[in-house]
């Protein structure tokens, strides 16, 4: 990715809307009652042996696609925000200065449209606590197969260590507004703000972590909205084969299945390798009614879901799937 080059925030943005557009894009497909998006105080969605699967499935992809977010996150996530230092001195002849100053200007995308950068930055060789940067996308076309309107703005919550080597700690506030990919004739919108940390300090070993109180996504006619969640992914290349260790919760509400559901790790979802399904893990859905249903990571093969109906303790259904089979459960 070229430093001076104010794609990267495109990127960034899509990489937000596109991986959680493939829960909204998968739920279109599973059936159920519909929703007016409205989050009450507690789950809503009763569990239950017929539609346990589907809940599960919703919440796998879910998770697995705000995963997206966080994986690779260097290039995506810090390319992008270090490299705009050089465009906003470009674009707004910013002296050579400590002193915290505003820069602004407009960039044309390659085909159409066009992207405004914004910043208050407090040194302009690198990242300070509080410096702010905000693009906002006008029908923005770069060739690349989608059109961007919207705003994207980012806050520098907290940084340690220096964000141009190998060991560091940052944290962005970011707030979406109105962000909208269309391609395909497809549009996915997204609203709603979130707390992205990259943290290296461990090198090799990558901790992402994401975590927010609402981000709402809409696709097809559905609504997806995550509230109250975080979520963690490990990335240790110095292991080989690379090592993966994550965990999520929160509350995912879905207007196609009509209702909300919690989701919580209770056993750290591990895999091995970059190509390969968790080997163990495990993940609690409760619904409403005091119904569950477990995501039981037995090995990389199987998946092993136990359906609880009313919340006594007794399983009512044991379901043995796979990975791939729980995702394709979506579009069946």
């Amino acid at each position: 990715m070229n430093a001076t080059d104010p794609r990267g925030y495109r990127l960034l943005a899509v990489s937000l809307l596109v991986a959680a557009g493939l829960l909204t894009a998968g739920i279109t497909g599973c059936g159920g009652s519909g929703s007016n998006g409205t989050i009450t105080t507690g789950p809503t969605l009763a569990i239950t042996a017929v539609n346990g699967e589907a809940v599960a499935a919703t919440v796998t992809t879910g998770v697995l696609a705000m995963f997206e977010i966080t994986e690779g996150a260097e290039g995506p996530i810090l390319g992008p925000t270090v490299g705009t230092l050089s465009v906003l001195q470009k674009i707004g002849n910013m002296p050579g200065t400590f002193a915290r100053v505003p820069v602004q200007g407009t960039e044309p995308c390659d085909v159409s449209g066009t992207i405004s950068l914004s910043g208050n930055l407090a040194d302009p060789t690198t990242l300070t606590e509080g410096d702010t940067i905000t693009a906002v996308f006008e029908s923005c076309d770069d060739g690349d197969g989608f059109v961007m309107d919207g705003r994207l703005a980012l806050t520098v919550a907290d940084v340690q260590g220096d964000v141009f080597s190998d060991l560091f700690r940052l944290t962005l506030d970011m707030v979406l507004t109105d962000l909208i990919v269309t391609s395909d004739g497809d549009t996915i919108a997204g609203d709603g703000d979130l707390a992205y940390t990259l943290d290296t300090l461990d090198f090799p070993a990558i901790l992402t972590a994401l975590s927010g109180s609402e981000l709402t996504i809409a696709a097809a006619g559905e609504t997806v909205t995550f509230r109250n969640f975080e979520q963690t992914l490990e990335v240790n290349p110095g292991m080989v084969p690379t090592a993966y260790a994550a965990e999520a919760n929160g509350r995912l509400h879905s207007s196609v299945l009509g209702g909300s559901v919690d989701y919580g790790t209770v056993v750290t979802i591990q895999a091995s390798g970059d190509d390969n399904p968790p080997y163990t893990g495990e993940i609690l859905v409760s619904g409403g009614n005091n119904s569950e249903v477990r995501i039981v990571v037995t090995s990389e093969e199987v998946v092993r879901l136990e359906i609880d109906v009313n919340g006594d303790g007794v399983v009512d259904k044991f379901i043995d799937t796979t990975w791939a089979a729980l995702i394709g459960e979506l579009s069946n």
